[in-house]
């Protein structure tokens, strides 16, 4: 979580940046939900900073808690709001997947679509990461290689698109096949890591 600290232009001094367990129904406590953070914020000229919060993962099905912070003994400068809110989502059964089948090289367009989706709504957008790996396609020849590619899914989506350029080499080979892995999601867990892409002009 990624708290920011603003400041009046042209103010200079430091403040201190600290989470507070707040306890009872509907917070997150630490060190289970979070890492307690006790630090110092230097501001230059007013210029906004940034202060991280880290979460901790795990399958526990909890509702969405929250995370109190406060700012505290401002030294050249005058704290105007001590304290904010933050949310730590629930994303426990939250599952990310792409999809396989028939997938249909357009020759207009020169490349694949692999469809991937979740199986709820992104209340905030959601990344993922994907590699290609070679079957019978091979890559440089029939495609282009993604050693380290990101997916998106939009906020309010449960869809999302790989994309994979494909070389005229795949049209010299209707039926070859290549491999799309989908790993370490930023929420939820990956259900299905690995389908086959055939391309079929």
């Amino acid at each position: 979580m990624v708290f920011t600290v603003t400041a009046t232009p042209g103010c200079t001094g430091a403040v201190g940046f600290r989470t507070v367990d707040a306890g009872g129904e509907g917070w997150a406590s630490t060190p289970a939900d979070y890492e307690a953070v006790d630090t110092v914020l230097q501001v230059v000229d007013g210029k906004a900073e940034q202060a991280q919060v880290w979460v901790v993962p795990d399958q526990a099905t909890e509702p969405d808690e929250k995370v109190q912070v406060q700012l505290h003994d401002g030294k050249g400068l005058t704290v105007a709001r001590p304290d904010a809110v933050g949310t730590i989502l629930d994303d426990e059964g939250l599952v990310l997947e792409p999809h396989g089948g028939r997938i249909y090289w357009d020759v207009d367009r020169q490349y694949v679509e692999v469809p991937a989706g979740i199986n709820a709504i992104a209340r905030v957008p959601i990344t993922a990461r994907f590699r290609t790996a070679d079957g019978t396609a091979v890559g440089g020849t029939h495609y282009v290689p993604v050693p380290d590619g990101v997916i998106t899914f939009a906020e309010g989506a449960d869809g999302a698109v790989v994309r994979v350029p494909l070389l005229p080499g795949a049209a010299a080979d209707p039926g070859a096949y290549f491999v799309v892995e989908v790993f370490d999601p930023s929420a939820g867990t990956v259900g299905t890591p690995r389908v086959v892409v055939p391309v079929t002009p």
